[in-house]
């Protein structure tokens, strides 16, 4: 839902998002993270997934970004993300 609010095309952000909300209903980690680069067309931003510090989705490309905020996988029972 989200996704289609935002300005641009967010093909990241939804991935990121529905496969965070995969690895958590299976119980496993899953961080989130948000980064932006200045780019010849402007203000770019990504999304990308990772678990355990393993690349999940969307990290072919992550070191073209400067991380802006990191979200991470909660424990059972805990709130679903602390920022990190």
């Amino acid at each position: 839902a989200w996704g289609r609010r935002l300005p641009w095309r967010a093909k990241c952000f939804e991935q990121g998002l529905a496969a965070a909300w995969m690895l958590r209903r299976r119980g496993l980690a899953a961080s989130v993270h948000y980064g932006a680069a200045n780019g010849e067309a402007g203000l770019k931003a990504h999304v990308w997934v990772t678990s355990h510090g393993r690349p999940v989705v969307g990290c072919e490309n992550r070191d073209e970004f400067a991380l802006l905020a990191s979200f991470g996988e909660r424990a059972k029972g805990q709130a679903p993300f602390t920022s990190s």
